[in-house]
């Protein structure tokens, strides 16, 4: 026998639903009952996108069983709510990430805050990806609607705009990683620690002009890369600030 319930999807979920489909009551049918998590995937919502939902108006999570008639609201993190004590938007203390292949510009602005994050340019796929964020519980960055809706995936958001600078605006803003920015203490070529470093220890790995001109450097614990506060610096600590 066929069932059905009315599901109403709240602010920015509608950027998962075709345009007809938006801002509007959508009738669910089914003949089985599903886990309302299931069902919402199934309408095009990823789950790391929801917050709260409500089943005729009382709050049920993703485990609840859709029954025949619900009326079902579903929200998401909404940055103007204040709903930390509700339901959690990542993990307890500092954001980790974990970031597909198309994201190497967001991944450089993230480290260059100080933030551990994890990509790869040669693409690990969606299931590594999903395995690996669950398992760390990392927040895992996408423009694909089908990773984020993998079960492991735990903490999750799919990136609205294109440019990695508006990416990287975008992730503070949702994440609001201001108070954790920690500027040039991660390697932004491979996420490694930077270690300040004697100019006597790399001085033959340094050219000629660079050795007359400065004499404080840092290196990555990982990769070696070193650095220093050349013109670059200046034009990077603006863009933190």
């Amino acid at each position: 026998m066929q069932r059905k319930a009315t599901f109403q999807f709240m602010y920015e979920l509608n950027d998962f639903l075709q345009k007809k489909n938006r801002n509007q009551s959508i009738t669910y049918v089914y003949k089985e009952a599903p886990s309302i998590k299931d069902a919402i995937e199934a309408i095009g919502i990823p789950h790391p996108e929801v917050a709260i939902i409500l089943a005729n108006n009382q709050s049920v999570s993703f485990d609840y069983k859709i029954n025949n008639l619900d009326e079902i609201k579903v929200f998401p993190y909404y940055h103007k709510m204040d709903i930390q004590d509700i339901v959690s938007i990542k993990p307890l203390g500092k954001a980790r990430f974990i970031l597909d292949v198309h994201l190497g510009g967001l991944a450089r602005y993230l480290r260059m805050a100080g933030f551990d994050v994890l990509y790869n340019n040669e693409d690990w796929g969606d299931k590594y990806i999903a395995d690996r964020g669950g398992k760390e519980k990392r927040i895992v960055l996408t423009r694909d609607v089908g990773l984020l809706k993998r079960s492991s995936v735990v903490f999750g958001y799919y990136l609205r705009k294109k440019d990695s600078y508006e990416q990287f605006k975008e992730v503070t803003e949702r994440y609001r990683l201001n108070a954790h920015f920690d500027p040039f203490t991660r390697c932004i070529r491979c996420n490694g620690a930077i270690e300040k470093v004697s100019k006597t220890e790399i001085i033959d790995k340094l050219e000629p002009g660079t050795i007359e001109e400065y004499n404080e450097f840092w290196q990555c614990i990982g990769c070696k890369q070193i650095y220093w506060k050349g013109s670059h610096y200046n034009r990077m600590l603006e863009l933190m600030k």
